[in-house]
């Protein structure tokens, strides 16, 4: 369990004693539980504080505790109060006891009937987690079915734009997500839950309703790398399905994880951009420089030839191209990586370092003077590559730990 789910089940926990010492839920008493895993970490303390301490039907007063109540008969009697909260509900709805299932997915789909939008957005985080239980999947086949309904769900604070007359102003569309119509899903796409927003972009892309410049726009500027691989992996398929667009392929070169580019870069060869491949060759990425290769060479080039030349101009080398240079060097290319030990750029110095490491052409003599490289980056690297030879006779000679090293160190 990670740092945020055991602070989401603490919070749960604490709710749930809380409860149980007679204090309210809300404003005056115990904080009342958010997000998911509160919700039920808040269930189960309630019933093992009831387990341990059985208090009798006098002692389950507040329609949290009954809705959580060990006897399902208590449970399914809670159902029927209106101010039971909607996220016990959904919990209810894989309760073990039929007779406690059933009522919680009435009241659960009546509630989505009279709110659907307030009912999707609050409850959609939680409902994920839930169907990961062995009676889970009701529930969210059933908003699976109203997010991906031909009349998308407008969010609550949805106002369309309204044209001026002569008796009122002008009006702009107000949108929480920059999307008009504003929608429950769009919202739900830009969710800080990851699974929400997983589950969202999987709906969307099963509409089909996006064009290939638009899914390559949101495969760019996603951060989470299940969502954008999704994007990506969408945006491939309809570029391969249709003519070039060059407009997509730029916006997934320039997208800001890695699987975005590269997917980019791959898209270069159907779009006959082979020119393009040199400038992805130094990108900050592993596989984006390897897909930049592969595209060098379709094209009937060699990718050394072209890290050579850049890693041997100054003005042009940068800390990428030396890491991509060693990727593809050969140990006769050690020279060539250690007259880069001098350039005035830390980041170029210590990537020359662990190149020189690659290729097993670690000099020990040349590296230790660079333990005190201004660059932390660099003596760093350094560290490395000796602690890898320091296990070979003769590898290290014995050091004055007085000499040589900077005051700071």
């Amino acid at each position: 369990m990670g740092v945020e789910a055991q602070r989401q089940a603490e919070e749960g926990r604490a709710a749930a004693v809380g409860l149980l010492r007679g204090e309210r839920l809300g404003i005056g008493g115990a904080r009342r539980p958010v997000l998911p895993l509160s919700w039920t970490a808040f269930d189960a303390e309630i019933r093992r504080g009831h387990r341990l301490r059985p208090r009798g039907p006098r002692g389950a007063g507040r329609v949290e505790e009954r809705l959580c109540h060990p006897d399902g008969r208590i449970r399914e009697a809670a159902l029927g109060d209106p101010k039971a909260p909607l996220p016990l509900v959904a919990i209810r709805c894989t309760d073990w006891a039929p007779a406690v299932r059933e009522r919680a997915r009435q009241v659960l789909a009546e509630a989505l009937a009279a709110d659907p939008a307030r009912t999707l957005i609050d409850l959609t985080p939680l409902v994920l987690r839930l169907a990961r239980r062995e009676r889970g999947g009701w529930a969210s086949d059933l908003f699976e079915k109203a997010l991906a309904a031909e009349d998308p769900v407008l969010t609550p604070w949805w106002r369309p734009a309204r044209d001026a007359r002569w008796w009122r102003p002008a009006r702009q569309a107000v949108s929480a997500t920059g999307e008009q119509p504003d929608t429950v899903l769009g919202w739900l796409r830009r969710s800080a839950d990851l699974p929400t927003r997983r589950f969202a972009t999987r709906i969307t892309l099963a509409g089909g309703l996006l064009g290939v410049r638009e899914l390559a726009r949101r495969a760019a500027r996603e951060h989470d790398p299940v969502t954008a691989r999704l994007w990506a992996d969408a945006a491939l398929a309809a570029l391969a399905g249709g003519e070039p667009e060059d407009g997509a392929i730029d916006a997934l070169l320039h997208g800001h994880l890695p699987v975005v580019r590269a997917g980019g870069v791959t898209a270069l060869r159907r779009a006959g951009r082979f020119a393009e491949a040199p400038d992805h060759l130094s990108d900050r990425s592993a596989l984006v420089r390897a897909c930049a290769r592969w595209l060098v060479r379709q094209d009937g080039g060699d990718p050394y030839d072209h890290y050579r030349a850049r890693v041997a101009d100054p003005a042009r080398v940068t800390r990428y191209a030396v890491t991509g240079f060693a990727e593809c060097a050969r140990r006769a290319d050690a020279p060539l990586l250690r007259a880069l030990l001098d350039h005035p750029a830390g980041s170029v110095r210590a990537a020359a370092v662990a190149g020189l490491r690659a290729l097993d052409a670690t000099d020990v003599d040349l590296l230790r003077p660079l333990l005190d490289d201004p660059a932390a980056a660099v003596a760093r690297e350094v560290s490395r590559s000796l602690a890898g030879v320091a296990g070979r006779p003769a590898a290290l000679p014995v050091r004055d730990p007085g000499v040589g090293t900077l005051p700071d160190r």
